[in-house]
């Protein structure tokens, strides 16, 4: 087991304990089948949002786990062009779709682990066609909290952007 950032930890504690159970869990088969790369934890005040990939850039983002009161969703950037063999996948978007977890049974299907991977294989971080992804040795963990830059912004008198 990786251990868990203290950043995300914190920002978990506003769900009950069940949902962050969730979050926490499925955040382990995550880093357990992408090995180590880049997390992103991002505050957007109505969820938390954790993105997954190998590079630096969360454009490059292969999954994500969003957090939210009764549920956790594992999306996926390119998810429309995913296989859907269990037909699993929701959303309509021009490229996300998502998985919706409401218990650790949903997180513990073997099919999950296929839609991960098959997450990988559509990834498009590469920098060069045909080059290869630069091995990372361990979860390089950043934390974006969207909340503190737009309680930054109000206070400065410049609101937000719409």
């Amino acid at each position: 087991m990786t251990r868990r950032p203290k950043a995300l930890v914190a920002l978990l504690r506003r769900y009950d304990p069940p949902v962050r159970g969730l979050a926490l869990h499925l955040r382990e088969l995550v880093l357990r089948e992408i090995g180590p790369c880049h997390e992103h934890i991002y505050d957007a005040g109505y969820t938390v949002a954790v993105w997954y990939s190998f590079t630096s850039r969360i454009t490059d983002s292969i999954c994500l786990i969003a957090v939210y009161t009764k549920h956790v969703n594992l999306g996926f950037n390119r998810g429309s062009v995913l296989g859907d063999p269990h037909q699993l996948l929701e959303g309509t978007g021009a490229w996300m779709r998502h998985i919706k977890m409401r218990s650790r049974a949903d997180i513990d299907r073997p099919e999950i682990r296929g839609y991960i991977q098959s997450a990988i294989a559509e990834a498009s971080d590469d920098p060069v066609p045909g080059a290869e992804r630069p091995e990372l040795r361990r979860v390089i963990t950043t934390v974006n909290r969207w909340r503190t830059v737009k309680t930054a912004r109000k206070a400065a008198g410049r609101g937000h952007r719409t």
